[in-house]
């Protein structure tokens, strides 16, 4: 059994291409390691595929590709290059997948269930190098971004780092009023430093983090009734 002849084929069905990237995971559990490298570049087609749905379908399984990479110090070495690459690329939906990238690897957890990010910054500092970016989709993917792991680290009883905390209060001062609504109010509690009183109110149950859509509307405001039902339009969950 091959996938070779898979890199050299350019399928017009996206479903097609679709149902290559949902079953690599299991093409490496089934044949070994010895498809690793095959795997990458089949990864790199997935995340820059024309259509949105398969692009997002190979952003979800890669919290599994990671895992399976990091024994393999070349292939994730690879894999972390191929996700820069998209960070730095003229095309600006290749740098809002970039996003969704890191989004969905930093809310992920490891074996041991501890939360990728609290043990990894690099996924907050190459984020957060786009906070400027000149298309305004990239940086709602930012605000999305940043708003997630700052409710998550909360939820979590997890320490927010710094670079996180600037970034926030950055966003809410964006000239993109539909950024700042996915940190609105958040910038107002990490101005406490003790972190206690103020960001209480903002945690989010487990429940609600783990139903965030990568692409979806910004959270309801603060001071928005509870019971009252948040409109989304969700595309792929946050994995947990």
């Amino acid at each position: 059994m091959t996938l070779s002849p898979l890199l050299g084929k350019s399928l017009r069905n996206w479903r097609e291409r679709d149902l290559i990237e949902r079953s690599m995971v299991s093409w490496v559990a089934l044949i070994g390691p010895d498809v690793i490298s095959l795997v990458l570049a089949l990864l790199v087609k997935g995340l820059e595929d024309c259509v949105a749905t398969v692009r997002e379908t190979t952003i979800s399984i890669l919290p599994e590709l990671l895992n399976i990479f990091s024994p393999h110090k070349e292939a994730l070495q690879q894999f972390h290059y191929e996700l820069q690459r998209l960070a730095t690329s003229p095309n600006y939906r290749r740098r809002m997948t970039f996003v969704a990238c890191q989004q969905i690897l930093a809310l992920s957890v490891d074996k041991g269930g501890q939360l990728f990010v609290s043990r990894d910054e690099s996924s907050l500092r190459s984020v957060a190098d786009l906070a400027n970016d000149s298309t305004e989709g990239v940086r709602i993917g930012v605000a999305r971004f940043a708003g997630l792991v700052l409710r998550t680290l909360l939820r979590d009883s997890h320490p927010i780092p710094t670079i996180l905390r600037n970034l926030v209060r950055h966003l809410s001062e964006d000239s993109s009023h539909e950024v700042q609504a996915y940190v609105a109010g958040l910038s107002v509690g990490l101005a406490v430093e003790d972190n206690i009183l103020s960001l209480a109110s903002l945690r989010l149950p487990r429940k609600s983090v783990i139903q965030t859509a990568t692409f979806s509307r910004p959270p309801l405001p603060l001071s928005v009734d509870p019971n009252d039902e948040e409109e989304s339009t969700p595309d792929l969950s946050v994995q947990r």
